[in-house]
């Protein structure tokens, strides 16, 4: 994993920053606003599996609001998988 990579597109979809100075290989990302879940990214030391061990879902209000969604997490940089 890039992590300086995943930062970036992780801060501007969620509105996040980095709780201290990012490494090369891991970050804590915190809502700017200053309350809410903390999203740490890290490196891993295991093999590139096949099928990827995390699966991350983000909800939004309505099928307009995920489309609207959808294609702002594209425009920075997200992926469509089937």
């Amino acid at each position: 994993m890039d992590v300086p990579r995943a930062a970036a597109f992780w801060m501007e979809a969620l509105g996040y920053v980095p709780r201290e100075e990012m490494e090369d290989d891991s970050v804590v990302l915190v809502p700017a606003a200053g309350t809410g879940v903390l999203l740490s990214l890290g490196r891993s030391e295991t093999p590139v599996q096949e099928y990827p061990r995390i699966h991350l879902d983000l909800y939004a209000g309505d099928a307009a609001d995920q489309a609207a969604e959808v294609e702002r997490l594209v425009s920075l940089g997200a992926q469509r998988v089937d």
